[in-house]
């Protein structure tokens, strides 16, 4: 089987007898699944998905999946980390399995993104490869978003709702230096006060959490050694002030931005 890696995004073509497995060799991805020919269905408790041919499919692997496909059946099967989508989406569990090409016009631009980028055939390591993964994964973050938001979650009250959607609107922007927390709230359709006590709820406030977040993403892509300097991870991580982050990421961590890029590399 060939594997095709894009940083840490790998794609992997399907047939009848190799797609039985996947779900056993991939717990901790989030799953695509391409129909490229034949037939294919993703089966639920509550639910059935049968792609066209051309049509993406994204689930969690983690959760019990069966498949069932017709002789003939041809596919690619793509595998994104969830702890990377988990940086860039506040409430990742939300999501429903679905039928990612019609869902929404976000999910249609990460399906073209994901087969255009594989089609360069890049070397899996290189920077831009890296760079590739990780635009990937934001228009995936995206489309997700506008899965659990648009759609509206079942479960959760309003002040949940509200919450968990300010902070999707954060982890979407935190390669953004100019996020603030006025921005925030005007997005979510709240006051700034109100946006304050939400997050008093969980014992933080919006700005406090905003920059946690910024840290740990930098924290995540620092030690995947993506192949570039701490100023990129500073810059994609929305600090402008390298120093700053030098001094906060190692009173955060313990541990310099540069001396945890160079423990990775080794």
């Amino acid at each position: 089987m060939h594997i095709q890696h894009l940083g840490p995004v790998r794609a992997y073509p399907l047939c009848s007898e190799s797609i039985s497995a996947i779900g056993r060799s991939a717990q901790n991805d989030v799953l695509l699944i391409r129909l490229d020919r034949g037939f294919l269905s993703l089966n639920l408790a509550d639910r059935q998905l049968c792609p066209a041919v051309g049509d993406w499919i994204i689930f969690d692997a983690s959760f019990h999946n069966s498949f069932r496909t017709a002789e003939g059946f041809v596919g690619l099967c793509v595998r994104v980390p969830k702890e990377r989508l988990a940086t860039r989406i506040a409430t990742l569990t939300d999501f429903r399995p679905h039928d990612l090409t019609n869902n929404s016009p976000m999910g249609s631009l990460a399906c073209r993104l994901i087969s255009e980028s594989l089609e360069l055939r890049l070397s899996g390591d290189s920077g831009t490869a890296w760079h590739l993964a990780n635009a990937i994964i934001d228009a995936l973050a995206a489309a997700l978003n506008d899965s659990i938001y648009v759609q509206g979650p079942e479960t959760n009250g309003r002040g949940a709702s509200q919450l968990e959607r300010a902070k999707s609107i954060m982890l979407a922007g935190l390669d953004d230096p100019l996020l603030n927390i006025d921005l925030v709230a005007g997005q979510v359709g709240v006051s700034r006060r109100t946006l304050n006590r939400l997050f008093n709820a969980e014992q933080t406030t919006p700005t406090r959490w905003l920059w946690a977040q910024r840290l740990e993403r930098s924290k995540v892509m620092l030690e995947a050694r993506q192949d570039i300097r701490v100023t990129d991870v500073a810059l994609n991580c929305g600090f402008s002030d390298f120093s700053h982050f030098s001094r906060v990421f190692k009173s955060r961590f313990g541990v310099t931005p540069r001396s945890l890029l160079a423990a990775a590399d080794e």
